[in-house]
């Protein structure tokens, strides 16, 4: 039995994807929601050509603290460390330490120093020197591999960034109350109808960028004679975060009918702990009769938000499989050129 993978095919979403992404671009606000019904929501610019009045119309529409947000490797390499001694302005982010760009501390409470600050911490030239600490906007460390990685609006701001082409380093506020809780979703709707805004959820980033990126990158390829036959182990480091895949492939892969199989990692095949070895042992013969095909074998990736806890299982379909694990099999299914991505 074959199986598709599920594709991103939601119209309505793509649409506000796309909208948010031309907004970003245009230098203008976004709203973006999280995953639950309980979730936070924040409005978001891109950093990079954040003005006065930017910062000004986002305290006054959103109502919480204005912060930047960029990835952890950006705020790394200014050596800006993390704040300490208090849970952090974003209840999901790691918050730094505040900052200042020097050319602004002599009014660095203003509006215009915040976003002053904020297009520095855009500008891919300038380095730690450049800034003052401790200083005013407090930065959010945005994980590497933004909401597929974690589904957070600190990660979705800098992905839309990204994918708008422009650095990728945010400006944003928390949509809250008058009572300065956070604001609930219809609430955070009425904020984007009032201000032309358009609304983006994480859910849908996440699906848009599992559908759209590329998860996996190839890392080395070796032979690898196997009692089944003459395999080669082609190794992927994964984008999205530090797990590492691997693809035993025999002949040509994309050949038409050659058998795929997807296999999540347990831990316990080596050992015979499970029923996964003589699952693994029948995939390869079945592949080796073949004289063509692949095994994807995945490792299970830490995305709590995102996927369950990966099943000991071979023959997967990705129906079966977590959500971003089935983006990582049709990465990897796709770089050996396999364009049905049929999975057995």
């Amino acid at each position: 039995m074959t199986a598709q993978p599920a594709a991103y095919a939601d119209t309505r979403s793509l649409d506000e994807i796309s909208a948010a992404i031309e907004a970003i671009a245009a230098g203008e606000p976004v709203v973006v929601i999280g995953q639950s019904a309980a979730a936070r929501a924040v409005l978001t610019i891109a950093a990079a050509d954040a003005t006065a009045g930017d910062v000004t119309r986002m305290a006054a529409e959103a109502r919480g603290v204005v912060c930047a947000a960029a990835t952890t490797e950006r705020l790394d390499e200014l050596e800006i460390p993390p704040l300490t001694g208090r849970s952090g302005l974003a209840r999901h982010a790691e918050t730094r330490v505040g900052v200042d760009h020097r050319e602004c501390l002599h009014d660095a409470m203003s509006a215009a120093a915040r976003a002053q600050t904020a297009r520095a911490l855009a500008d891919p030239s300038l380095r730690a020197s450049d800034f003052s600490v401790p200083g005013r906007l407090f930065p959010l460390a945005a994980r590497s591999g933004g909401v597929l990685r974690r589904a957070d609006p600190v990660e979705a701001a800098v992905d839309l960034a990204r994918l708008a082409g422009v650095t990728p380093v945010a400006l944003l506020c928390e949509i809250v109350g008058d009572d300065g809780a956070p604001a609930s979703i219809p609430a955070a709707m009425r904020l984007a109808r009032r201000t032309g805004a358009p609304v983006v959820s994480v859910d849908a980033l996440v699906r848009f960028r599992l559908d759209r990126d590329l998860l996996v990158r190839r890392v080395v390829e070796t032979a690898l004679p196997l009692p089944a036959g003459p395999f080669r182990a082609i190794g992927y480091e994964s984008a999205a975060g530090a797990a590492d895949h691997v693809a035993l492939a025999l002949g040509d892969p994309a050949a038409p009918g050659a058998p795929r199989f997807v296999h999540l990692r347990c831990g316990g095949e080596a050992l015979g702990l499970c029923g996964c070895r003589a699952r693994l042992d029948s995939a390869l013969a079945e592949i080796a009769a073949a004289g063509d095909g692949v095994l994807a074998v995945l490792a299970g990736e830490d995305r709590p938000s995102i996927t369950t806890q990966p099943r000991c299982a071979t023959s997967a379909s990705p129906q079966e499989l977590p959500r971003l694990l089935a983006g990582i099999a049709r990465s990897i299914f796709g770089d050996l050129g396999i364009r049905d991505l049929g999975i057995r």
